[in-house]
C-alpha cells in the first residue's frame, strides 16, 4: 500500500531532471520540476509511468528511517464545486411521557358493575 508523502520528504527520481541537473527534490519542489520537465520535453515517459503503476524512485522521509527504494505514483483528485449533502441528523431522543388518566372507579370491575346495575 502506498504512503502519501509530506512536503518536507525527499525523493530521488531518475526520470525527471531539474534545471541544474538535479534529480533529488523535496516533495514541494517536485511539482515545479514536473512542470519544467513537461515544458522542456524531458521525462515524459517517466511521468506517464508515475501516472500509471509508478516510476522508480527512492524516498527519504522527514520522520527518518533512511532511504527506501520503491515507486512514486501521481494521483488525480476531483473536488466537486457542488456542496456535499449534509448527513441527516439523527432524531433526538425524546423523553417518554406517560399520561396518567385518573380512574373514576376504584376497580376496573366497578365500570362493568355500573353498566349491569349490579352493586
Amino acid at each position: 500500500m502506498g504512503q502519501i508523502l509530506d512536503e518536507g520528504d525527499v525523493v530521488f527520481v531518475g526520470g525527471i531532471v531539474g534545471q541544474q541537473g538535479s534529480r533529488t527534490y523535496q516533495v514541494h519542489e517536485l511539482f515545479s520540476a514536473l512542470r519544467l520537465s513537461t515544458r522542456k520535453g524531458w521525462g515524459e515517459t517517466y511521468i506517464v509511468e508515475c501516472l500509471g503503476n509508478g516510476g522508480e524512485a527512492h524516498c527519504l522521509l522527514e520522520s527518518g528511517g533512511g532511504w527506501k527504494k520503491g515507486k512514486i505514483r501521481l494521483r488525480v483528485e476531483f473536488i466537486s464545486d457542488e456542496p456535499e449533502p449534509e448527513p441527516e441528523a439523527e432524531p433526538e431522543e425524546q423523553e417518554a411521557t406517560i399520561e396518567v388518566t385518573p380512574m373514576l372507579s376504584a376497580s376496573p370491575l366497578d365500570d362493568l358493575r355500573a353498566e349491569l346495575n349490579i352493586e
